[in-house]
């Protein structure tokens, strides 16, 4: 296989792998949904600003 192909390949390897987290991200999102704000725990929001900050970085060095 030639070089080009190969890493044409690894790419696609990649954008499946960040498919997947991302299918997982809108799972645990899903799963709060029709929860009671008084059953959330609160506690991970910082993480979760953390996680989208991350997010919005991916995105920028994805071009979008």
């Amino acid at each position: 296989m030639s070089e080009q192909l190969n890493a044409t390949e690894a790419v696609h390897a990649e954008i499946d792998a960040i498919q997947r987290r991302i299918e997982k991200l809108q799972a645990a999102v899903e799963q709060y949904s029709d929860t009671d704000a008084a059953e959330v725990n609160w506690g991970h929001v910082g993480e979760l600003a953390t996680a989208c900050n991350s997010l919005d970085e991916a995105i920028v060095q994805l071009g979008g």
